[in-house]
Formats: C-alpha cells, structure tokens, sequence
C-alpha cells in the first residue's frame, strides 16, 4: 500500500535523551499532542530501538543503525513503508539499515524485515495461522482480506517480493500492490499538492468551531490513470472528507504505474491534515 502525504509536520529533535516518545496520525504524519498512533525511542551510542503502538497494541517494533536524529529515523521510516515511493531530496539512506518485527495483533508475527541500501529483504513472513512462510527466502501464499472483499497473492523470492496483488471479488479486477513503476501525477507531486490545496477550503462549520481534523481518503489510479474508487477512511465529518474527494475527484489524470511492461491498476491512501493557524 502506498502513502501520499499532504501535510507533513516533523518535530525538530537531536538524540539528547536516551527515551523519547511521539505521536502520529493514522497516516504517520507527526503530531503535538495525544493520539492512538504512538512511538516510543531507546537510544544509545550505536543504535535507537523504536516500538509502534496503535492504542496499547503493538504494531511493530525495530532496531536502527546510523542514525544522528530521530527525524532521520522517522523520515527513513516513513519511505520504506510507503514502499519507496516518493523520495526526498535531504533522505539518506547509505550506510543505515533497520532490523524490524511486525506484529498481526497481540503476540501474532506478521513479518520481520531488514531495511538496506534502497531494498527491502523479508527474513521471514507468517500467514493467519502462524505458519511460516518462506524457506531460505521463498514462498508464496494467498489469502482472503479481513473485509471479505479481495483475494491476495502475494510471493517472494530470495527475501525480495516479486508479486503483491489483490484480486477483488465483486468488481473481478486486479489491485497491484507492488509495481515497477509508481502512478505518479503527470506535472510532478509538488504541482498535484498545489492543485488539491488551491481547490481546498477549510469547512465552515469547523472553522466556527475551531475544529481541526487528520483525514484519510483511499482512491484508485486506474489503468488509464484516471483517479477513481474514492472512499473516507476516517469520519471527523464536517465535510473534511467530502470536500477533499470533490476536489481529487476533479484534479488531472496520473501516468498510470507499470508492472511487467504493462499499466496496471494501484490503489493509494491520502492523509489530509487540516490545521488552523
């Protein structure tokens, strides 16, 4: 699943204390104050630990070498799971690397990879059952979403993926998940970002209020690029999501992203912050 991000508010931080904890939105974006998505920090001279919570739930936990600030570490982060997708000018990758497990829920492995060098090596993957799946490197496995609604295939070899799909039941096509090439807005991310938030304008009825919100809207970039399939993930109301669908709904075509010389259809989560000044 690949992330586009809107808004993104980094806090300013050097490694002077051996803990630290921050707050971020559903979509990772960093937050001054309280909310489900937290992540704790355990520094020393030649690593930092970090665990993921959602709530009192362990997502994931890591430990991360080369690092001179925890706002590398996040930003680093933040690229590989967005499955490198957008990087940034400032981010270094060179000489750093992650050892990460992800958990399913309580005490439930889902996977645990090594970050290097611009690649992602999953040393090993456990289904629903707890089962492993790769042996020295290799498997493939398919299962049904906790929705019901799609079919995923998904395979991997010498610890790289090599396919990523879901095939959705009721429409009969397919999502890739995992593609040579990105969609990407034809006249660059920046200028999609400045189409979106020239179209956008703050909610009345939460400006009177003063409310503030961190949304999510999920789309498709469809075979022909066109955005489609938009559906809110979050519910503040307030017209936060409606009006940020009516906007993408209206915004250019993308190049479509490209799996096997082919264009394929790829699904995208937009987190929308909306901040008063």
């Amino acid at each position: 699943m690949k992330y586009l991000f809107f808004v993104i508010i980094l806090f300013s931080s050097c490694l002077i204390n051996a803990q630290e904890r921050r707050y971020f939105s559903q979509g990772f974006q960093a937050q001054k104050s309280y909310t489900d998505y937290k992540r704790e920090y355990l520094v020393s001279e030649d690593s930092i630990i970090t665990k993921d919570y959602i709530g009192d739930i362990l997502h994931s936990e890591g430990i991360f070498y080369g690092f001179d600030s925890l706002n590398n570490l996040d930003a680093f982060f933040k690229y590989y799971r967005n499955r490198m997708y957008d990087k940034k000018r400032n981010l270094i990758l060179e000489n750093r690397k992650a050892l990460v497990t992800f958990y399913k829920n309580v005490d439930t492995l889902d996977r645990k990879l090594l970050y290097r060098n611009d690649t992602i090596y999953h040393l090993q993957v456990w289904n629903k059952a707890g089962e492993k799946i790769l042996v020295d490197g290799n498997g493939k496995y398919e299962q049904i979403n906790s929705q019901g609604t799609e079919r995923n295939v998904i395979e991997y070899q010498d610890s790289l993926l090599v396919l990523d799909i879901g095939i959705r039941l009721n429409e009969k096509d397919t999502i890739y998940y995992l593609t040579d090439k990105a969609a990407y807005p034809e006249n660059g991310i920046a200028k999609f970002y400045r189409q979106l938030t020239g179209h956008l304008k703050y909610p009345e009825k939460a400006l009177q209020r003063g409310l503030e919100a961190n949304i999510m809207v999920q789309f498709m970039v469809d075979v022909d690029g066109k955005l489609t399939d938009f559906k809110a993930l979050t519910s503040y109301g307030h017209s936060f999501e409606a009006d940020t669908i009516e906007k993408l709904s209206k915004l250019p075509p993308w190049t479509p992203a490209i799996f096997n010389e082919k264009p394929v259809k790829t699904k995208f989560r937009l987190p929308v912050t909306f901040r008063l000044n």
